[in-house]
C-alpha cells in the first residue's frame, strides 16, 4: 500500500476527530441535537458525517483497486519467473539473460549467485554447468556461489558433501578444477587451523 493512500485515510480520521470534538463542546451548549453512533458524540443533522462515510467508501475503495493491481503484477511476476527457470534449465545462459531483462535478477554476480544457491525450481546439472563457464562474470558468480555456504567446524567430507549437494558437477575437468579451488579456498577462510594452505586442501 502506498504511502499516499495511507496519508488520505489520516487525513479522513484527522478531518472526523475535529469534526466530533466541536461537536461534543458545541452540544454542552446546545439543545436538539441527534447523537452520533459513531463516537457518541451529538452532531446536529447528521451531515457531515455522511460525508466523512463517502470519503472513507473512496478511499476503500481506492485500495481495492490498488491491491487488485498488486495482485496482477505479482502474477505476471511469477509466470515470467516460472518461464526463466524453464530456459535456465534447457540454456542456464539464456535462461539468466531471460531475468535479468525482464527485472526479476540484477545483473550482478552476487544476485545471480543467491538465485542458484536457492535452486527453486531449478536443475542441479544446469547450475553446475553455468557455475564452470569459464568467463568473468561467471567465475565470480562461482566465487559468490561458494561464499554463500558456511563450511565452519565441519570434516573436509561434510563440507564437500554439503557444497556437492547444491549442484551437480560438470562432466569437463577443467571446470571442476576450477569449483574445488574455490571450495578449498572457502573451506580453508573457515577453518583456518586445519590445512596449512589451499593447496593441500584442494589435493
Amino acid at each position: 500500500m502506498v504511502p499516499r493512500v495511507w496519508l488520505r485515510v489520516c487525513a479522513v480520521i484527522g478531518a472526523m476527530l475535529s469534526r466530533c470534538l466541536y461537536a461534543c463542546r458545541y452540544s454542552a451548549r446546545t439543545i436538539g441535537h441527534k447523537y452520533c453512533r459513531c463516537c457518541g458524540c451529538f452532531q446536529d443533522d447528521g451531515s457531515g458525517h455522511e460525508q466523512l462515510k463517502d470519503e472513507l467508501a473512496e478511499v476503500v475503495a481506492e485500495m481495492e483497486n490498488m491491491d487488485t493491481a498488486d495482485d496482477s503484477k505479482n502474477h505476471t511476476r511469477t509466470k515470467q519467473m516460472s518461464i526463466g527457470r524453464k530456459k535456465f534449465n534447457m540454456d542456464p545462459k539464456k535462461g539468466i539473460e531471460f531475468l535479468t531483462e525482464h527485472g526479476l535478477l540484477q545483473a550482478t554476480s552476487e544476485d545471480v549467485a543467491a538465485f542458484l544457491y536457492k535452486g527453486e525450481g531449478l536443475n542441479k546439472t544446469a547450475i553446475g554447468d553455468y557455475l564452470g563457464e569459464r568467463s568473468d562474470f561467471n567465475e565470480k558468480v562461482l566465487k559468490a556461489f561458494v561464499d554463500l555456504h558456511d563450511f565452519t567446524d565441519l570434516i573436509l567430507v561434510q563440507a564437500l558433501r554439503q557444497f556437492l549437494w547444491s549442484f551437480r558437477l560438470p562432466g569437463e575437468a577443467q571446470k571442476i578444477d576450477r569449483m574445488m579451488e574455490c571450495f578449498a579456498q572457502r573451506y580453508c577462510q573457515l577453518n583456518p587451523n586445519i590445512f596449512t594452505n589451499t593447496d593441500t586442501c584442494y589435493v
